[in-house]
């Protein structure tokens, strides 16, 4: 066996991401890793991950439509989760003819409860009018045309990733960016409790009858007088119960 006669080489060891790159280096990274590396990871993570794979495949056009699509998924989901849960309402309100129907009413009501930021919402609401650019054109689009790449380069959570001339790279790191965001929110959020209505019920009403005669009692003719008023507001709620 021949052995070397120059000096060993030096093993460089892979300079490993710190934590709080993480996320920065998994988006600079996504064409060196595997589906298969996410097995293990929580739900919603290779719910995300399995989606940014199958945009590889993708036309320009189906990758604008299939991000809108999941974007407006993932908005009705962290919206969902903050309402109370009440199926019935809520899923009316997601109808097409409902209030969330819209991929814009529910990008600003997201924003208007204090869902997503300022800088999302209007990523965001870049990407839906990119997905329109290309959803209401019968004429082959791509991200390199200038109308197109002119509004990937608008995008504000790219801008903090890295920097290309590369529009679907934008277009796609971007919404990768905001999933993350979104993912982040929907592990937190929880559903509001169903308020209480503010009227009393004839058991509750019997309790206050009782309680208002025994201080009335005690009491000289002019208070007894007011009190008897409160009395009677008690026994004749009106038609509605309130």
């Amino acid at each position: 066996m021949q052995r070397s006669c120059g000096p060993p080489e030096k093993t460089i060891p892979r300079q490993q991401p710190q934590p709080a790159d993480h996320g920065r280096y998994l988006l600079k990274n996504m064409d060196d890793i595997y589906l298969s590396q996410f097995a293990g990871f929580p739900q919603h993570f290779q719910e995300v991950m399995e989606f940014r794979f199958s945009l590889n495949g993708e036309t320009d056009r189906g990758c604008a439509l299939m991000v809108a699509s999941f974007l407006d998924h993932k908005l009705g989901k962290l919206l969902e989760a903050m309402f109370v849960d009440d199926s019935n309402v809520v899923n009316e309100m997601f109808s097409h003819s409902g209030p969330l129907g819209t991929f814009s009413s529910r990008i600003d009501t997201a924003y208007a409860l204090g869902l997503i930021g300022p800088n999302t919402r209007r990523d965001i609401n870049l990407i839906r009018k990119i997905r329109n650019e290309f959803g209401h054109s019968y004429q082959t689009l791509t991200f390199n045309d200038d109308r197109i790449r002119s509004r990937c380069k608008e995008l504000f959570h790219f801008n903090n990733i890295e920097t290309t001339d590369e529009p679907r790279k934008m277009f796609v790191k971007t919404t990768m960016s905001i999933l993350a965001l979104i993912n982040s929110d929907l592990r937190r959020t929880e559903h509001r409790l169903v308020a209480k209505d503010l009227y009393l019920d004839a058991t509750e009403r019997k309790k206050h009858q009782e309680r208002v005669q025994a201080l009335a009692a005690s009491l000289d003719a002019d208070t007894k007088d007011s009190l008897e008023q409160l009395l009677q507001l008690l026994n004749n709620p009106d038609k509605d119960g309130k």
